[in-house]
């Protein structure tokens, strides 16, 4: 799953930060031997939290991360288009997302990061 997020960082509140975050997956056809074919694909938007509790610049380092994914959408999709069949799953949900990375300042403020994220869903990706 890839990411996008922009974060704002308050002065008068140390090491935390708020933003919005966009997560998706894509993902191309996968066939089966008897011709069925499934696509998936899932996206998220979340508000979200980053705490960098050993950083003294409030934004480098290691992190904890708290998202709540407002807007879920999973999509399944298969076909089999020798018997003309398609089946369509649509799902839209909320979830929770908590979980470390690791941020490091790049120019222009952007900061390239890496996380690890468990989520808390009824639908998942």
């Amino acid at each position: 799953m890839f990411s996008v997020a922009a974060y704002r960082k308050y002065s008068n509140i140390n090491n935390l930060h708020f933003g919005l975050k966009f997560k998706g997956l894509g993902a191309a056809s996968s066939r089966r031997d008897n011709t069925d074919e499934m696509f998936i694909n899932c996206w998220r938007a979340a508000f979200s939290a980053q705490y960098f509790p050993f950083s003294k610049s409030t934004s480098q380092g290691l992190y904890l991360q708290g998202d709540y994914n407002f807007a879920s959408q999973f999509i399944q999709k298969y076909r089999n288009s020798d018997a003309l069949e398609f089946d369509h799953q649509f799902a839209i949900d909320n979830s929770f997302t908590i979980g470390p990375g690791y941020q490091y300042p790049h120019k222009n403020r952007y900061a390239p990061a890496a996380s690890i994220e468990l989520d808390k869903a009824s639908q998942q990706c």
